[in-house]
């Protein structure tokens, strides 16, 4: 037999992926690479040596945000979500990208979540409010996990641009619950650093916030001495 090349769909390939018949092939693409495959079948029909073309993606948005980082989501020519239409609930920034890109996207809403700081300086000794929002209110209680984050939890108490965990009081640093209630699309926290008497460069520090599993982290004002 001559050199050949082969143009089928997925599941014919993939069916035939071990045999003579593809593995001798010259060139293998797919008929309609416009018709969407699972992340794990376009791993396996890129494995292909002779794999050539190009291919699209169609999975659900867990699927699809588990491999965001990876070559084989940035490789397709263009993806759709596999998850039932409507509302998808809280999403987070990643998530919100992924469904904005989809080629279904018109199918979804969804609400995100953020978190702001009151005033863009602080100085010790001082209390700063965070304001957590949600795009849209909900059906039931949300609840809301904060955490604060020191810039570097070894630095020494003076001289450089990061908080430690001296910069606080005592218990700060573990996670507080908050709740926005149903109806509701905002909760505030306030948190009051140490007035430590330290002469100091302005210092940095970071607040964590997790809704359902989804994970928000912002930078904070600067902390004056």
């Amino acid at each position: 037999m001559g050199a050949y090349a082969i143009s089928d769909t997925s599941a014919a390939i993939l069916a035939a992926s071990g045999s003579s018949t593809i593995t001798g092939a010259t060139e293998v693409s797919l008929v309609d690479p416009a018709v969407g495959v699972t992340v794990a079948d376009a791993e396996a029909l890129t494995g292909l040596s002779n794999f050539a073309g190009t291919y699209a993606l169609t999975d659900s948005l867990a699927n699809l945000e588990a491999q965001s980082a990876q070559p084989i989501v940035a490789g397709a020519s263009s993806y759709s979500l596999t998850d039932a239409a409507g509302n998808l609930g809280i999403v987070s920034g990643e998530q919100q990208t992924l469904v904005q890109g989809a080629t279904n996207a018109s199918d979804f809403t969804f609400t995100t979540v953020g978190i702001t700081a009151t005033t863009n300086q602080i100085n010790e000794g001082s209390p700063i409010g965070f304001n957590v929002t949600l795009s849209a209110a909900q059906t039931s209680d949300v609840t809301v996990v904060l955490t604060l984050q020191a810039g570097d939890g070894t630095a020494p108490n003076a001289g450089t641009n990061e908080t430690n965990v001296n910069d606080f009081g005592s218990g700060v640093f573990n996670p507080v619950t908050i709740v926005i209630p149903a109806g509701e699309t905002l909760v505030s926290y306030i948190y009051s650093p140490l007035d430590d008497g330290i002469v100091e460069f302005p210092e940095n520090f970071s607040v964590n916030l997790v809704v359902l599993g989804t994970s928000v982290n912002i930078s904070t004002p600067t902390l004056v001495a």
